[in-house]
């Protein structure tokens, strides 16, 4: 019965979260409301008590998630999930609906999704787990300023009440620091039995918040610090949540973490939000019950989405993975050094074709045209490498991929690895020189009706001057002799699956990783 009630909590609480997340970002008719008006004085207060569910839910995560031993594994862990599901949350957005261009760009929520504490997206998870790594260096025992850096963190909080909220930079979803510096509050937040004291904390501290956030609107000269204590960096709001988690912890177990962050992930992924987004926009409902019922029909989605990737990811195949980052993070440094530097070199053939994929695809791009310039429509025009990376970015990864799946496949049939390569390479460049020469004479790339042309490839060999001819063989001999060469004095095996598969015989202490599978080798003997 308490697990349930506990369970029960839980849920609301991600509701909580998933309103301030999500409502807000809608731009339901309530929130237009910026003159001095009871309406605006409403519209910051309900805002206030929805923000203040963040901020509970990150004290929370401090104090239960800086209990957990594995610490690295969890980092790891949390990631990994962040990116698989982000990412796959984001490309089935964009298969969805052709509509959603209008207020996303894919490859901006793919790299959201692969980079997010970069693209300092997703604040909620990963203030949460830069906080996990601020705790274990702060509450470590030889540590000697935990209690000032303490003192420090709540200073910084308290500094932004005399000036304007965004004096630390701590605004819209720029907030993983500060999630990461309330994560340590909650991570020492200690067991007490006075809990009058802190209801009495709680209740001036939401009193405070409420009695600002109602004048401020009345207060302000032009409307733009109305909402100046509408945020969850105000220090009385920190205070109430801070007082809420002092009282909620005693009476609450464990949340199931993969959900959770589960959850965390879908409601912050900017992909999912701007499709929300575009629900409101298409069928106009920006109305504060309408723009609500959405909201809640999302967060709907997004739990049982969650708790349906929760239930996958503990299957066989993840269960095996994950027990590999935990034996990983649980060796020293220096074994995690030695495993590290064998996969790269497992995988470095495989990075090297990545690499040359990339340069054949960026050559392919930029010698379509014939100068240094180009003009995609009839109002701009780019300089020809800023308008391939920059612009064009997507569609040459997405090339790259192609050319390496190709070299791949080769590889994959005669199980030689520079055979496959230096094809490819070859036959890259030729179609280059000759596109490029087409482009030149004719202004029009080699297109698939020119492949017609092979009927009379006799009479066309015919025209091609015999240096051509010569240099072309001579070519070709270089080429049949460097990759005679290198599969003889550098050979690559096993290409298809990323390296060799070798087991080592290693002290009882150590579990190495071999093929992708841990081997703890007092088990197995030669």
């Amino acid at each position: 019965m308490h697990q349930l009630k506990s369970n029960l909590v839980w849920v609301a609480l991600m509701f909580w979260v998933g309103i301030a997340q999500v409502y807000w970002q809608l731009g339901p008719h309530i929130a237009s409301y910026s003159n001095a008006s009871l309406h605006t004085s409403a519209y910051e207060i309900l805002k206030g008590l929805t923000l203040l569910g963040s901020d509970i839910l990150i004290l929370l995560l401090g104090y239960f998630l800086s209990q957990k031993w594995r610490r690295e594994s969890t980092i790891i862990k949390t990631w990994l999930n962040t990116l698989v599901l982000g990412v796959l949350a984001s490309i089935l957005v964009a298969f969805s609906t052709n509509q959603l261009a209008k207020v996303t760009v894919f490859h901006n929520d793919f790299f959201n999704a692969v980079f997010p504490l970069l693209r300092n997206t997703h604040p909620l998870i990963f203030g949460s787990l830069l906080g996990l790594i601020l705790t274990a260096v702060i509450n470590d025992q030889r540590f000697i300023w935990r209690r000032p850096t303490l003192i420090g963190i709540w200073s910084l909080v308290i500094v932004s009440l005399f000036w304007t909220p965004n004096i630390w930079g701590w605004t819209s979803n720029h907030l993983t620091l500060f999630y990461a510096l309330l994560f340590v509050l909650g991570a020492n937040i200690k067991h007490e039995s006075h809990h009058r004291k802190w209801i009495l904390i709680t209740g001036l501290g939401l009193l405070i918040t409420v009695v600002l956030q109602g004048i401020m609107p009345f207060m302000s000269i032009d409307g733009q610090t109305a909402s100046r204590f509408t945020t969850p960096t105000n220090i009385f709001t920190v205070l109430a949540a801070y007082g809420i988690v002092k009282i909620a912890v005693n009476h609450l177990g464990q949340p199931n973490w993969r959900s959770l962050y589960s959850y965390l992930t879908l409601i912050e992924n900017t992909a999912l939000l701007a499709s929300v987004q575009l629900i409101v926009k298409l069928h106009n409902a920006y109305g504060s019950l309408k723009a609500g019922i959405i909201t809640i029909i999302f967060l709907l989605f997004a739990l049982a989405c969650s708790y349906v990737w929760c239930r996958l990811s503990t299957g066989n195949f993840a269960k095996r993975h994950l027990q590999q980052i935990d034996r990983f993070t649980s060796q020293s440094a220096d074994e995690q050094f030695q495993l590290i530097k064998q996969r790269l070199n497992s995988w470095m053939p495989n990075i090297i074709l990545g690499f040359i994929s990339y340069l054949i695809a960026a050559l392919s791009m930029l010698l379509m045209n014939d100068g240094f310039s180009v003009s995609p429509n009839v109002d701009a025009t780019y300089n020809i490498f800023a308008y391939t990376f920059g612009q064009r970015e997507l569609l040459l990864l997405f090339t790259a991929f192609l050319i390496f799946a190709v070299i791949k496949f080769i590889q994959a049939l005669t199980n030689r690895y520079w055979i496959g390569l230096i094809s490819v390479i070859a036959i890259s460049a030729v179609f280059i020189v000759a596109n490029h020469e087409k482009i030149v004479a004719r202004n029009e790339p080699i297109l698939p009706a020119d492949l017609a042309m092979v009927r009379v490839a006799k009479n066309l060999f015919g025209m091609v001057d015999g240096v051509v001819w010569v240099a072309a063989l001579l070519t070709l001999v270089i080429l049949i002799a460097i990759t005679i060469w290198l599969e003889k004095t550098h050979p690559v095996k096993n290409t298809v699956g990323g390296g060799n598969t070798t087991v080592a015989i290693c002290p009882p202490s150590t579990v190495l990783i071999c093929d992708s599978v841990f081997v703890e080798p007092s088990k197995y003997s030669l």
